[in-house]
């Protein structure tokens, strides 16, 4: 008996909306009309409700006799005629009835329409009947048309749910309470095979929409399910819809939510959380996004829909690219304007631009090496005597232990760079082309001193260059989990670039000087002298790396990577982690 009543109840509010339905033009406005609908809702929100059918069936009589003959509209006359048919024929089996509510439907109002949903195959065939017999040449029974004029009324009844807590149902349905602008929101409902469901539809109005739209669910492991489109999520707001499992025939068998109560699901610019998915399905992507433009004026893109092959439509432009809207459904085609640019394949909304101001730190690897202050060295060593400048132009005596460094980390310095990158987003991933320029430090800076008398012709030992302190660098970014980032975000990164640069790394070498003129040779390292020797590395380079970003609020973050470079064509290898605060937008 349950199921029955949910079914009584729904028939009631699928009523009010073809009570109400349809544009009223000023001009052409019944005195009456406000009366006779009031009427209606009465019968069918309340005597139908519970069960009180004489009774709602003697207020849809006193709204006609209210109307009169000429005191309401054609099309509010046709509607309440309608509103009697589906009551006779859907809720109470009586056919013979409803045929002749239709038939004074049809004389009434010749555009008159079933209600979509409320349409089983033995009411149609009422209303084919009906139609030949008033001469009419209504198109309400093709398709249930008769639920798109209703719409407007579903949409003031749906206004009085308020703040309402969420409805429950004759199935399980767990709504969600949020999801993200531009994203569709999936819908499952967990409805029992003995319910006897093969149809089941969601009612949905989009947060300032005045019409009711219909998504028909899948067969799923577990129930239907299904996700509102991309069109009712356009912007922040709350959604509202309920959810109508039916019969083969199309006689409603359980629901969940109603007109008057609705789900209801705040449509965000970010939610918390995970997102949200159909059980066993991955969540669904972000929606293209597409700017209004007349078509054919020039420099517009050629906008397409999001309707997939077999959807119902109108016009081909609401179809996704390649399919055309042919006999009412979106099929595979060319309509001639395909041009091959279409809408762009990454979102164009969000934060797409970021400008970094990073703070790197230089730890080369220092390979373990011979001889370093010695002439044969200078191409890839450079020594300065300790704590200076001046380069170091002495000859090194052969003597254990010194002249030479063991391999390892050391600390070269470091960069400060600025960075800018342009990411297109494609949902899953955002990809990210940019640049990095800045000022190196750390590497000497040799004085114009040449080798003193003693220590020899520096024709005979080359003078080194200064420390290179220009840096320059392209990378290609990958960004995961959150491509055009907004406050709250977290999200991973990889990179690849090239560049030009230079990196050098000193550690401390005893040398013993030979041309010291104050060398001792009995000593055992005569001519004694501290240096640091800098290890050449670049001028060019390779980097690949990454990092991650957490974005504070919108348009302000903090990036923090980890950067290895390889040098060439003097071969080095650096790590260089690096922070960096970022502006995006």
């Amino acid at each position: 008996m349950l199921v029955a009543s949910r079914s009584q109840k729904f028939f009631a509010l699928a009523l009010v909306v073809s009570a109400l339905l349809g544009p009223h033009v000023a001009e052409a406005a019944g005195k009456k009309d406000k009366e006779a609908t009031k009427l209606i809702t009465t019968a069918l929100d309340e005597d139908y409700l519970n069960l009180e059918f004489d009774k709602a069936e003697g207020n849809l009589k006193k709204a006609l006799k209210t109307c009169g003959k000429d005191q309401c509209s054609p099309e509010v006359v046709g509607k309440i005629h309608v509103a009697l048919a589906t009551v006779h024929g859907v809720g109470q089996k009586k056919l013979d009835v409803a045929k002749a509510d239709l038939v004074e439907a049809l004389k009434a109002d010749p555009n008159a329409k079933l209600i979509e949903g409320l349409n089983p195959p033995e009411l149609e065939a009422k209303f084919k009947e009906a139609k030949a017999e008033a001469g009419g040449s209504g198109k309400g029974g093709e398709g249930g048309e008769g639920g798109e004029g209703g719409e407007g009324g579903e949409g003031g009844e749906g206004g009085e749910a308020g703040s309402k807590p969420q409805p429950a149902g004759d199935f399980d349905h767990t709504p969600l309470a949020e999801q993200a602008v531009n994203y569709p929101v999936p819908v499952f409902a967990e409805i029992p095979d003995e319910l006897g469901a093969e149809k089941v539809i969601v009612r949905y109005k989009p947060y300032g929409g005045t019409k009711w739209e219909t998504l028909q669910l899948e067969k799923m492991d577990g129930g239907f399910g299904g996700e509102i489109p991309c069109a009712a999520v356009t912007t922040t707001g709350e959604l509202k819809y309920y959810i109508i499992g039916s019969e083969a025939g199309g006689t409603p068998v359980a629901t969940a939510g109603s007109l008057k109560n609705p789900y209801k699901v705040k449509i965000k610019n970010k939610i918390t959380g995970d997102k949200p998915s159909l059980p066993g399905k991955n969540p669904p992507k972000k929606c293209v996004i597409a700017t209004d433009c007349p078509p054919g004026l020039p420099g517009c893109e050629n906008v397409r829909g999001d309707k997939e092959e077999g959807r119902s439509c109108d016009a081909t432009s609401e179809c996704q690219q390649g399919l055309i809207c042919l006999n009412g459904a979106c099929t595979p085609g060319d309509d001639g304007t395909s041009t091959g640019g279409g809408t762009k394949p990454w979102n164009t909304k969000g934060a797409h631009h970021y400008i970094s101001l990073a703070g790197q730190l230089d730890l080369a690897y220092i390979s373990s090496a011979e001889d370093v202050c010695s002439k044969g060295s200078s191409a890839t060593y450079v020594c300065t005597r300790e704590g200076t400048d001046d380069q170091f132009f002495g000859t090194p005596g052969d003597v254990r232990g010194t002249n030479g460094i063991s391999g390892g980390l050391a600390l070269a310095g470091g960069r400060i760079l600025a960075g800018y990158d342009y990411e297109f987003d494609f949902d899953v991933v955002g990809l990210g082309i940019g640049a990095r320029i800045g000022y190196a430090f750390g590497g000497p800076n040799l004085s114009d001193a040449g080798p003193d008398a003693d220590e020899g012709d520096d024709k005979k030992f080359p003078k080194g260059n200064s420390f290179l302190p220009f840096h320059g660098e392209g990378r290609v970014q990958l960004r995961f989990m959150n491509p055009s980032m907004q406050g709250g975000d977290f999200a991973p990164h990889a990179f690849i670039g090239f560049g030009g640069g230079q990196v050098n790394a000193s550690v401390p070498v005893t040398v013993c000087n030979t041309t010291d003129p104050e060398a001792d040779p009995g000593d055992d390292c005569p001519g004694e002298t501290k240096v640091d020797a800098f290890q050449l590395t670049g001028l060019t380079f390779a980097s690949f790396g990454g990092g991650a970003t957490y974005m504070i609020v919108d348009n302000f973050g903090i990036t923090a990577d980890i950067k290895f470079m390889v040098l060439f064509p003097t071969v080095g290898f650096v790590i260089a982690p690096s922070i960096a605060p970022v502006v995006a937008f």
